[in-house]
């Protein structure tokens, strides 16, 4: 719903999906990227959004507000949004404030910014099936070289690490989502031995062709990640193995690094942890 491209409008406002609930929706924007309602009472009906009071303006607009004291966005926005001049930029990237006591905790835990690191699994920590093909079971899983002791220096670092796959071979028959969470914990348990920790395993269980939004180069896993988590994504570092995880980090605003032959995940971490850029 972002327009591709800068259009002539006056104003751009930032908007959270909301998609979980997190708070009370406050916009309605069209397809192509405009508000079509904004409404910060939230009483309108068929909201789908919340306007988060980030936004880009054109100085030519501050003709629209009156002389007395007012709320600049319920005196502009509403007017702007009749005259299809107002734009929204819609994140799936929670926000954090401190307008009530219920959220504080959560942007506490934003703001502490612990460190973590998110993973793509086969390619990255095991051996890559080939095209179409799956691993189902513990006996057709193989570490990478180095892999563990990644994990292991993640884990002194204090770093959260947590992972993101794409697992088609459900949709298709191959294997059962109670086969891939056993594998996830004989996965976890062997971190485990090595001296690391997985905090996480999110998958999509979908088709190629089922249009989620949670398969990769979609950024959903990465989304809802950051939600349970409290991530800043602009902060976390996504590791993969091919272009779909590439366009899911920049999706979601992820820096990201693609593992090698000729860059194993091993070497990725001692500079990360070193403080030296991975790139």
């Amino acid at each position: 719903m972002n327009p591709e491209k800068p259009s002539n409008v006056p104003a751009m406002i930032t908007v959270y999906s909301n998609k979980d609930g997190y708070t009370q929706n406050s916009v309605r924007v069209g397809q192509d990227g405009y508000v079509l309602v904004y409404d910060k009472s939230g009483t309108r009906p068929a909201l789908q959004g919340v306007e988060i009071s980030y936004a880009i303006l054109d100085r030519s607009i501050i003709s629209l507000v009156p002389d007395e004291n007012v709320l600049l966005e319920e005196t502009l926005y509403p007017r702007l949004a009749e005259r299809r001049q107002l734009l929204a930029y819609v994140t799936d990237h929670r926000y954090y404030s401190v307008g009530s006591h219920r959220r504080l905790p959560a942007t506490e835990a934003f703001l502490a910014r612990r460190p973590a690191i998110i993973l793509d699994r086969d390619g990255v920590l095991n051996k890559k099936p080939p095209k179409a093909h799956y691993v189902r079971t513990w006996q057709e899983f193989e570490w990478l070289p180095g892999a563990k002791e990644a994990l292991h220096l993640l884990a002194q670092a204090g770093y959260r690490v947590i992972v993101v796959s794409n697992q088609a071979g459900i949709a298709r028959g191959a294997m059962t989502e109670a086969n891939l969470t056993h594998l996830h914990e004989r996965i976890r348990a062997e971190a485990v031995r090595a001296g690391g920790q997985i905090d996480a395993f999110y998958y999509c269980p979908h088709d190629w062709d089922e249009g989620c939004e949670c398969r990769k180069p979609k950024p959903g896993m990465l989304f809802q990640a950051q939600r349970d988590f409290h991530l800043d994504l602009s902060r976390t570092f996504f590791i993969g193995d091919d272009e779909r995880d590439a366009q899911a980090a920049e999706a979601a605003g992820c820096p990201s690094v693609l593992v090698s032959g000729q860059l194993p995940l091993l070497d990725v971490i001692r500079k990360l942890v070193n403080g030296i850029s991975p790139h």
